[in-house]
């Protein structure tokens, strides 16, 4: 269905150990959100944006992880590039997860 991309700039070398407590914690409270049946099928039908019938895993989230060398990166755009090719190998991945 989509979501929002949002940047987080960690500046502490615990910050695999935050993303995974983000993510258990993103799972547990998700959970809420849904029916028993829908968690036991990972997912529910619904009408997607056009209308149609679909059925669309349960909520997840993906972080991507970029360490941009300073000597390569000279621009944002490349920092952006970087962020994009890591978000899209995060999103492969099924259900919440660290790439």
């Amino acid at each position: 269905m989509g979501g929002d991309d949002f940047v987080v700039i960690f500046q502490h070398e615990a910050w695999y150990e935050t993303l995974q407590n983000i993510l258990f914690e993103f799972d547990n409270q998700v959970q809420k959100l849904f029916t028993q049946e829908h968690i036991k099928k990972q997912g529910y039908w619904a009408a997607s944006r056009s209308g149609k019938e679909s059925f669309f895993s349960l909520l997840s989230l993906s972080a991507a992880v970029v360490r941009p060398d300073p000597e390569h990166c000279r621009s944002n755009h490349q920092v952006a590039e970087l962020a994009s090719t890591a978000k899209k190998q995060a999103k492969k991945q099924e259900g919440s997860s660290i790439f």
